[in-house]
Order: structure tokens, then sequence, then C-alpha cells
């Protein structure tokens, strides 16, 4: 037997001897490793370059196995930030769409006390109370008497009617109701319209009932709302005794006693003409503009 003989492993022995890889310096029988079917342990290349190659391919494969789990990662988990994202975004759009309609809500209802509170002030003649319900720059024009500015001038205006607080065998009632508000989207603004009757005499003396329609602009002014301008068109008014139509008389006109800052803003007439104020808000069906008509006889009117 030769000595190549000798010192040579069978075939079969070569054929089932285990690949053999380089890690760190050591070897390993590992069947498993990556490394081993890129590189056998059979190859040509020297130990040296064969580790060198060895360790240089396996950065490679990690690299590579990084960068495509990451990949991986990032087509999974993208979608499902994005969809947190937007379901946030969602979230967040619909409790700010809330909350501007619970202020819608809360400020409506603040007008309404207003303009309640205002009716019941007046009831009792408390003018002093009256004109603190208005906005500095406020302004009032009652009937066809003119407008005045301010809330010195609102408060003086108030005298024309009586003095201050209702005295024994007095009536002053002025009932609102149908009240249509509307509000600014600022939420600063708003403006209503709304329905007075009035019932006024005193004991010993004459009688009267009345009937308005007020398109009033309210203001709010460190959280609290305000009157702005406050505007009645009188409708009718008549004596008690003589009834509705009997008795009927003229809308109040400026007073010489005191002048308003400003003339009447509207030209026209109670019953029996007929007479319809322009409406501050659209038709809610049509969003057409509504005119203020002027007053006709009341023989045309439907």
């Amino acid at each position: 037997m030769s000595t190549t003989a000798m010192y040579s492993a069978p075939a079969s022995a070569r054929m089932r001897r285990p690949r053999r890889i380089i890690r760190s310096g050591r070897e390993s029988t590992s069947h498993l490793s990556i490394t081993t079917i890129l590189l056998p342990a059979e190859s040509n290349c020297r130990p040296y370059q064969r580790g060198f190659m060895i360790r240089s391919t396996s950065r490679v494969v990690f690299l590579l196995l990084c960068a495509s789990s990451i990949a991986l990662a990032q087509r999974v988990e993208t979608p499902v930030a994005s969809s947190e994202e937007e379901a946030m975004a969602a979230l967040s759009s619909r409790i700010e769409t809330l909350e501007q309609r619970l202020r819608a809500l809360k400020d409506r209802e603040a007008i309404e006390n207003l303009i309640s509170v205002y009716g019941y002030y007046l009831d009792k003649a408390l003018w002093d109370q009256v004109a603190d319900l208005f906005a500095e720059d406020g302004e009032i024009e009652i009937s066809r008497r003119g407008v005045y500015k301010g809330k010195a001038r609102i408060r003086a205006c108030l005298d024309l009617f009586t003095a201050q607080g209702l005295t024994t065998g007095n009536l002053r009632n002025h009932i609102q109701v149908q009240p249509v508000i509307h509000i600014a989207d600022d939420g600063l603004h708003a403006w209503s319209r709304h329905r007075a009757i009035s019932q006024l005499g005193s004991y010993d003396g004459a009688a009267f009932q009345s009937g308005g329609l007020y398109e009033n602009e309210y203001v709010k002014e460190d959280g609290v709302w305000k009157i702005k301008r406050d505007q009645v068109y009188t409708i009718f008014f008549t004596t008690y005794a003589d009834g509705l139509f009997e008795g009927l008389g003229p809308a109040a006109a400026v007073s010489p006693d005191l002048p308003p800052d400003a003339p009447p803003s509207v030209d026209y007439a109670a019953l029996p003409e007929v007479f319809i104020p322009a409406f501050h808000y659209r038709h809610p069906v049509t969003g057409r503009s509504i005119r203020s008509f002027a007053s006709v006889p009341a023989t045309t009117a439907p």
C-alpha cells in the first residue's frame, strides 16, 4: 500500500465527513449554518482565505437578513401606525365638533335666559338692571322713537315710559315668546327674532295691550352674553276698553323731550296696516333671504 493510500481516508469516509466552518477562529461541525452552503470545506481556498471569506460572507448574509427584517417590519408596522394616526385624527375631529355643538347649545341657553331676564326686569320697570344687560356700546330702538346709543342714553330712554320701579296699582307685563336664535361661527355674536305681548295700565287709569317683534343682536364679552342692539317693532297698540281694533293707536314716535342719537332706522306703520320686519336669517329650506315687507293697507293683506 502506498504511503498516500495509507494516510488517505477512504472515499466513503470523505463523503461522510461533515463540512467544516470557522467561526471566530474556531472550527464548527454544524450542518445547518448558512455559510456551509456557501463555502464547503472541500474548497480549494487556503485556510486563512477560507476563514476570511466565511467571515465576510457571514457579515453580508447577516446584513441582508437585517435589511430584509427591517423592510418586512416597516411593511407590517407602517399601515398599523398610519391606521392609528388616522383613527386619532378622526377622533380629535369628532371631539372638536362635539365641543363646538356643546358650546353652541350653552350659548343658545344663555341668550334665551338673557331675553327672559330682560322681560322680567322690564315688567317691574327695573331700568337700571335693564341698562346693565347692554354692552357699553349697545343700542336701543323702541317702536319709532329712534336710536339711543350707549348705556347712559339707553338708561335715559327708559325713563320715557315711567320712573324706575313700579308703584302700587300699576301693571307692565312683558311676555316674550317664539325665539329664533342664530349664533355666529366665532361664538361671539348672535341674533334673535322673538315676539312680545304686553299688558300695560294702572288700577285707576287706562289699560293697554300691544304686540311687537324683536330683531336683536348680541355680543359675548369676557364670556358673558350682552345685548348689542335691542330693536322692537310695534305691530299693534290698542286700548283694552275699546278692544283690539276700535282702540288702535299709532306706533310711538320720536320724543321731543329726549331726542334720539339717530332717527328711526325703519319708517313703518302699525295695525291696521301690515308690516313685516326683515328676517336676520335665511329660509331654512330654500336658503333665500326674506326682506322687510313695506306697510300695505290691511284690506289687501291675505
